[in-house]
């Protein structure tokens, strides 16, 4: 039988195959190794999906207002299917998150292949890739995190494949690009790709109708439900998370890129150079490979851009730069390919790129650590300070009481069994656009909740100035007074006030 064009440009070679198996090893590894944890966001989707099932409300309130505090509408769906044949949501988001985790490697090999890159440029930067410590972190939180990167590095080899075959390619691409805008708002800068193949297939009708079919209709189907039955065309996360200009994410997103792979990038710069020197030709990329590379950077700064006006906030393990990995890891496919072509015929070169691996690969394994102990940390402050406040309010307020959390709530209201007002601003319709103290504490004093849970991130501090405001102003010490006090052997720390009657 002949070989076809798919084969030859897909299938990968035996040396791919076997970093891409040594890398998903590691990740079973990582994540048998990684401690059981739930960050707050999570028990938010939680709450949700318990709401949607139990009281046919997709709310934070059962009986509150519709807003759409969560960020995910595929992790929302994955959470209120789990919940509907009463499956613990949790358990079903820690799998996703883990089998994406596990299909990493694989994709980029699939990606490298598909670009032909050299032997092995795939399977290395597959390997240093998993060993990111940051991926069990995601992939154990609860959140869609690590699948919205597999599925981001699928939307690229959608994209690879369709720049090769645009007349039989475009429509899957499309379709992926909308699955990743319904993993996380920022999948729709892969639309980018899609604009791309369109344009080398100067726009002709069948292709905008498929586009049409894949891309535009489902999206323009969710959003026109989102402002049917939220009211709103953008999430309320989007508003809760606005502020002003800052390049927090730019530094986050070096600090993610320098820490895993500085030294194997670094190393195979060096290598092209030493060959460039001595007079052997290093090539470039193919046309396709280029094509890829700047869209995928061109991808990446429009994603940046989006994170330009958002608060620097709950940046666990470089949480939202985190996002933005998969366009980061096929131009190092690229780089890495262009060293090891430029390695062949220079005698220490082969050597060099072992150890800039190795090195990547070392620090990612040491990071792994500090990520471990960070979210032992975390779920031992949920578990010895929220967890407890929240039993002393359910087991001390009525069942109709209302509470105000400050800023963590996803667990308190999940276990305390209250309503609750989120001054977190994600839940809450006003808060969200709210822009000075003033508004805050007006508001506060407005809805004259009878609990105010607050956090403490240090002795003595509450959590910014808004709560702060609150507790200052001369009404609160009047109205309320301070019940508990639940602190971690850590820092952390919660204030529980009651509302005097």
């Amino acid at each position: 039988m002949g070989t076809s064009a798919y084969d030859v440009v897909v299938r990968p070679s035996r040396i791919d195959v076997a970093l891409g198996v040594l890398a998903v090893a590691y990740a079973v590894f990582a994540l048998v190794r990684a401690p059981a944890w739930t960050v707050d966001d999570a028990l938010i989707v939680v709450r949700y999906a318990d709401n949607a099932v139990t009281h046919g409300r997709l709310a934070f309130n059962a009986d509150g207002e519709r807003v759409e505090g969560f960020t995910s509408v595929a992790a929302m769906a994955i959470a209120v299917a789990a919940r509907a044949i009463h499956v613990d949501p949790l358990v079903v988001l820690d799998a996703v998150g883990a089998l994406s985790y596990l299909a990493l490697a694989p994709l980029l090999v699939l990606v490298a292949r598909a670009l032909r890159a050299p032997a092995g440029a795939g399977g290395s930067i597959a390997l240093v890739g998993a060993t990111m410590g940051e991926h069990a972190t995601h992939a154990t939180s609860g959140l869609e995190t690590e699948l919205f990167v597999a599925v981001t590095l699928a939307t690229v080899l959608a994209f690879v494949r369709a720049l090769r075959r645009p007349r039989s390619s475009l429509v899957p691409l499309a379709a992926a690009c909308t699955v990743a805008a319904l993993v996380r708002p920022e999948g729709l800068v892969s639309g980018l790709f899609v604009v791309l193949v369109l344009a080398r297939r100067r726009f002709d009708r069948r292709a905008l109708g498929g586009v049409a079919r894949a891309l535009v209709a489902p999206l323009a189907l969710v959003l026109a439900l989102r402002l049917a039955y939220f009211g709103d065309v953008l999430p309320n996360t989007f508003y809760a998370k606005s502020g002003t200009w800052n390049a927090e994410h730019l530094r986050s997103l070096g600090a993610l890129v320098l820490s895993a792979f500085g030294a194997p990038l670094g190393v195979a710069a060096i290598v092209a150079v030493l060959a460039a020197l001595s007079g052997r030709r290093v090539r470039l990329p193919g046309p396709t490979s280029r094509i890829v590379v700047l869209a995928c950077l061109g991808a990446l700064a429009l994603e940046a851009l989006g994170y330009a006006r958002s608060l620097p906030v709950m940046d666990y393990g470089r949480r939202f730069a985190f996002h933005g990995l998969a366009y980061v890891l096929v131009p190092a496919v690229a780089l890495l390919g262009c060293s090891l072509r430029a390695a062949r015929g220079l005698a220490a070169g082969p050597a060099l790129l072992a150890l800039g691996l190795a090195a990547g690969a070392s620090q990612g394994i040491d990071r792994a650590r500090i990520e471990n102990d960070r979210s032992r940390e975390y779920e031992r402050t949920l578990r010895t300070v929220y967890v407890p406040a929240a039993e002393w309010i359910r087991a001390h307020t009525k069942e109709d009481a209302t509470v105000a959390v400050y800023p963590d709530a996803g667990v308190v209201p999940l276990v305390s069994e209250r309503r609750a007002i989120d001054f977190g601003r994600l839940n809450d319709r006003f808060l969200a656009r709210a822009r000075s103290d003033a508004e805050v504490v007006r508001y506060f004093f407005d809805r004259a909740p009878d609990v105010l849970v607050v956090s403490e991130p240090q002795p003595g501090t509450l959590y910014d100035s808004g709560a702060d405001a609150i507790v200052a102003a001369p009404a609160f010490a009047e109205r309320y007074v301070l019940a508990g006090r639940f602190a971690s052997s850590w820092r952390s720390a919660v204030r529980v006030y009651t509302r005097v009657r």
